[in-house]
């Protein structure tokens, strides 16, 4: 068996060896990183690995939140232009949502709920362009300005 490696094994390098490549290439994890061999990007590119906890299904609507995000972020300047059309590309080519028929009113109860929110006070990831993002802390009644409603898009 000299020569051959378990494909998690492979699939962890492989990841490694991509985001040399590719530096918009991000990781979302659901507390799997040993089982899926992706302790490697993250020891290798922690600014680049985000671990979701035990939430797989969480994901999806982590993937709509940042679509959403980033569109505002763009339109305010935060984010460099272009930035949400790859991303939606992206997410768009494995099925993933972009968007949620809701308004800002009807999401900010989940919001509230989301485990960056401490209080009165959320701490928004802001992509600033593929692979590269940074910590935005919010008040809380400041959080439906960055919320971008279905039909205002």
């Amino acid at each position: 068996m000299a020569g051959k490696i378990a494909t998690r094994a492979a699939y962890g390098e492989a990841l490694v060896e991509l985001a040399e490549q590719y530096p918009e290439l991000v990781v979302f994890d659901a507390d799997l990183s040993n089982a899926t061999m992706t302790k490697g990007f993250a020891a290798k590119y922690p600014e680049r690995f985000f671990d979701m906890g035990i939430a797989e299904c969480n994901m999806t609507g982590v993937a709509a939140g940042m679509s959403m995000l980033t569109g505002v972020t763009e339109a305010i300047g935060l984010t460099k232009a272009g930035t949400t059309a790859r991303l939606r590309k992206v997410l768009e080519q494995y099925g993933l949502p972009i968007d949620v028929d809701a308004s800002a009113e009807e999401l900010i109860p989940y919001i509230s709920n989301d485990k960056k929110m401490r209080g009165n006070h959320i701490t928004l990831v802001i992509i600033e362009e593929i692979g590269k993002a940074r910590l935005l802390p919010l008040a809380a009644e400041d959080l439906p300005k960055y919320i971008r409603k279905k039909d205002a898009q």
